[in-house]
């Protein structure tokens, strides 16, 4: 089951990457896709260790059934969900992930592996997740208004620190350009990483799965500064950006920056914290109660 399970992952993410870098080619891509790729390696690190350390019990002949008829369900969905209002036109990688984890579940399902289906499961469940949020904007703007005034004022914080001269009225943040230029910068809800927080979320669900150390008291200290790390990466995205309208005014470097700053910052962030987490917190609890059950 490993061995299956290493292969398909390696493929299956270099499928999802080129599928990533087809859409930025062709300028069809949006914001928040990059969640998908990240979304997609913590379930195949899930599933790895799922496959490397559970023991498969298959599926009967009914869950098998029920199993292929929702994948088939969802991998058609993932073609037609834009037709319906539910998914943001044009196609993008958020649908092809749904197609692509809807594959793997009939894949697994096929082989009968029953600890891997979950695993497999939950990138297409973080893009519904996602698009449903999407459909209630107010509500995501009801969630993320409390964050825009700190956001606001952090970003401004940081660039008086690199040495601008800066203004704050409102959500509005003004500095000249390095040119003399006026730069009003509004903070809206989209800046204030509440997509980055929901998928750092989502992987701490996904993880809390298989280790159940996750959500344990000793955990806290970790969880609470991994919201606070996702938090300060998407400040460091929107001062960036402020510097990048700094030095080359409303330009296309600066919408380079806007596009690309945010997931270098989530991608730098997550990855060091979950190294972390797993070596310093997780592997550890692990190898101090392998020790106390030791004869």
């Amino acid at each position: 089951m490993y061995k299956t399970v290493k292969y398909w992952f390696i493929g299956s993410f270099i499928i999802l990457l080129a599928a990533f870098t087809y859409f930025y080619l062709t300028s069809n891509i949006s914001l928040t896709s990059h969640y998908s790729l990240f979304i997609w390696v913590i379930a195949g690190i899930v599933a790895l260790y799922t496959a490397k350390n559970k023991t498969n019990q298959g599926l009967t002949g009914n869950e098998s059934l029920t199993l292929y008829i929702l994948g088939v369900i969802a991998a058609v969905f993932s073609f037609f969900c834009m037709d319906v209002g539910f998914c943001n036109p044009p196609y993008n990688v958020g649908e092809f992930t749904m197609l692509l984890s809807s594959l793997s579940v009939i894949y697994f399902t096929y082989l009968r592996f029953r600890p891997i289906i979950v695993p497999s499961t939950f990138p297409l469940i973080s893009v519904l997740g996602y698009q449903v949020f999407d459909l209630f904007q107010e509500n995501i703007d009801s969630l993320s208004q409390p964050f825009v005034g700190p956001t606001t004022q952090l970003t401004a914080f940081m660039l008086r620190v690199f040495g601008l001269s800066v203004e704050v009225d409102g959500n509005i943040i003004s500095f000249l350009s390095i040119n003399g230029s006026l730069m009003p910068i509004k903070i809206v809800p989209d800046c204030t990483g509440i997509w980055s927080l929901g998928a750092f979320t989502a992987s701490l669900i996904l993880v809390a799965l298989v280790f159940p150390r996750v959500l344990s008291r000793k955990s806290v200290p970790y969880i609470t500064v991994g919201y606070v790390g996702t938090y300060a990466a998407n400040i460091t995205r929107v001062v960036l950006i402020c510097l990048s309208a700094y030095f080359y005014g409303y330009s296309g470097a600066t919408q380079i920056v806007h596009v690309h700053a945010g997931w270098v910052a989530f991608s730098a962030w997550m990855i060091l914290f979950w190294y972390l987490f797993f070596s310093r917190y997780l592997l550890h609890e692990k190898s101090l109660e392998a020790k106390k059950t030791a004869p």
